[in-house]
């Protein structure tokens, strides 16, 4: 076990580093921001959006193996989580790799999968129909065009995918009218002659269906400026509205799905259904509502995307809501609010029989009890799996039933999932998770069968003497088996409770420091509150309240309604003096528990005071 250890904050070290980068990224310098992204990530090695970052600068500066190789270990956390945006993110980065080196097929392979995760990102579109022109397939690029234009509302890119569109169709063995009819309807519409614009996309729409996304709601724009014939325009609008709310084009639709409602709110009002207007008003109004969502999503404001999905729920409940819903709580970890949505999810899917649904929300309600620290996470990873069909998700879900038992040490039923995964991968899924480097890491696991059965026993027996109460014996149980696996978490966390019973503070803060570290690199937040609090509880009772202050405040961002973790925060800032600090922290506690009588005492006497320093303060002044 590591002797040197310093007790200070690592955030500041690394906020430092992400603010080199930033400035060296800004300045067009991508060797030095690669330098210091990838020095910030030695302190925090699986921080997504770093490692987004870092991705972007090795592309930039064309390391494209390291690019590859850090996508692929971002796209392993993210997958873990089920967060889809960065999934389609790293997908992205994946598909970039292959481009750039000219393996287009496999490239389209990975930028249909970002699509499917990220469907707004235009750029996504655009290379895969850039791949599908190096193959020669225009067909292909055309429908991603059209797919594309389907998903912008911004006049500049819909320009920009137009002219793309008009390329690919001039390049196409056949020639296909319609395109020339959405041609010259754009051209008339330029013009202000909506009427003759709307003739030539009705001629476009009627040859071919593959033209609704452009051609129907251009045409549903034009008539309703016209203002002729809403009844024609609401037909137009419905039909749209029943486009978009396919299943292919379900989760990208809600940019354009708000424009057409506010359309046929205008239409039913010009005609005096007001019922209509009102219904189609609000639906409006939902649509703005996720879309609000994503993009506050997009910058990683996730209170702000879980208050806009949860407005748009009280309008409409739909899957793409519950799913914004379950995404933002996983990364403000509120886990209540995940089972909460993810069962709600689960239910509707089940009256809906769609077996898909049910078996994602199933995955949800894995991740929600694999973060809690809950075994029940391993039986609805298997619920998952027995309902899902799509050969990703099976992928998907079989890894993450492998590490549920990685995590309680069946080492031999981790690596018969993960020959599943193999299985799938042969059977055309996407291979993301380098599955037969961790086959090998797991065969050495078993081969050491001394280490892990000593180590086992070693632990089974401290478990023994710690619930008896025997502290002692506990602890010496807990070091024979780190001296075995010295970096085991389980372990670490008996003896860190042996330690601070027995007052051992040097011992104690030393395991509990180095649990904190081994905790925050692997992402694994099992004892993380814990090791923060028995560490804080050390410096307290040392009456160094700064650097106690530092991980209590560290625990709370894992259990952020712990009485004892608030109680402990708002007497640290009481000691420095912040009392209006400790004040807002023992009524946070007060609300959550009323009738603890240690807070209130706390927050009666950090009130009297601050009352009392206020009167001396203004007498002060008064002289």
């Amino acid at each position: 076990m590591n002797n040197s250890y310093d007790y200070n904050d690592i955030e500041e070290t690394y906020n430092s580093l992400v603010c080199n980068a930033q400035e060296a990224e800004d300045k067009g310098d991508f060797e030095g921001a690669i330098k210091s992204y990838t020095e910030a990530l030695q302190y925090k090695p699986k921080q997504i959006q770093l490692m987004g970052e870092l991705c972007w600068c090795l592309g930039q500066a064309n390391r494209l193996e390291e690019m590859l190789e850090t996508a692929k270990k971002a796209l392993l956390i993210s997958q873990k989580r089920t967060n889809e945006d960065n999934i389609g993110r790293f997908y992205f980065y994946i598909a970039q790799y292959y481009k750039v080196t000219g393996q287009y097929a496999i490239a389209i392979k990975y930028l249909t999968l970002a699509i499917k995760n990220k469907p707004y990102f235009i750029a996504n579109y655009i290379d895969s129909a850039l791949c599908y022109k190096k193959l020669d397939n225009y067909s292909e690029a055309v429908k991603i065009y059209e797919l594309a234009l389907s998903r912008t509302s911004e006049a500049k890119v819909k320009d920009f995918l137009i002219n793309l569109l008009k390329e690919a169709k001039i390049k196409r063995d056949k020639q296909s009218p319609e395109l020339e009819y959405i041609g010259r309807g754009v051209a008339y519409e330029k013009k202000g002659d909506y009427k003759s614009a709307n003739a030539e996309f009705t001629k476009a729409v009627e040859i071919s269906p593959n033209t609704e996304f452009l051609g129907l709601y251009v045409l549903f724009e034009n008539e309703i400026k016209l203002g002729k014939d809403y009844y024609k325009a609401i037909g137009i609008g419905h039909n749209l509205v029943l486009i978009f709310n396919r299943k292919e084009n379900y989760k990208g639709g809600s940019l354009f799905l708000e424009s057409v409602c506010v359309g046929l709110c205008k239409c039913y009002k010009a005609i005096g259904d007001e019922n209509n207007s009102e219904k189609y008003y609000k639906l409006a109004e939902c649509y703005s509502h996720i879309n609000n969502a994503i993009k506050a999503y997009e910058k990683n404001d996730f209170e702000k995307s879980l208050e806009e999905y949860k407005k748009a729920l009280q309008i409409r409940t739909g899957y793409d809501i519950i799913d914004g819903i379950i995404e933002s709580s996983l990364d403000l970890k509120l886990l209540e609010e995940v089972e909460h949505y993810a069962q709600m999810g689960l239910k509707l899917a089940k009256v809906e029989n769609e077996e898909e649904y049910i078996a994602k929300y199933y995955s949800y309600l894995g991740i929600k009890c694999d973060m809690a620290n809950d075994l029940k996470c391993g039986e609805f990873f298997e619920k998952a799996l027995q309902k899902t069909k799509d050969i990703d998700n099976k992928l998907k879900y079989t890894y993450s039933l492998a590490h549920f038992f990685i995590k309680t040490r069946e080492y031999s039923k981790a690596i018969e999932e993960h020959k599943k995964c193999l299985e799938y991968i042969k059977d055309g899924a996407v291979d993301i998770y380098d599955i037969p480097s961790d086959i090998v890491k797991l065969q050495e696991v078993l081969d050491e069968n001394s280490d892990l059965n000593n180590s086992t026993k070693h632990y089974n027996l401290g478990g023994k003497y710690f619930n008896e109460r025997k502290m002692e014996e506990a602890a010496s149980e807990m070091k024979i088996a780190l001296s075995y696996i010295p970096e085991d978490l389980d372990a670490m966390d008996v003896l860190n409770r042996c330690l601070f019973s027995l007052k051992r503070t040097d011992e104690c803060m030393e395991i509990c420091y180095e649990g904190f570290l081994i905790s925050r690199r692997d992402h694994d937040y099992r004892f993380l509150d814990m090791f923060c609090y028995n560490l804080a509880n050390c410096f307290y009772n040392n009456k160094q309240y700064d650097k106690a202050l530092v991980y209590f405040q560290h625990a709370l961002e894992v259990k952020p309604q712990d009485i004892d973790y608030l109680y402990f925060t708002g007497a640290s800032y009481k000691h420095l003096g912040e009392l209006e600090k400790a004040i807002d922290t023992f009524k946070l506690a007060h609300e959550i528990d009323p009738e603890d009588k240690g807070v209130t005492q706390q927050l009666a006497m950090c009130k009297s005071y601050l009352h009392g320093i206020n009167i001396i303060n203004k007498t002060k002044r008064s002289l």
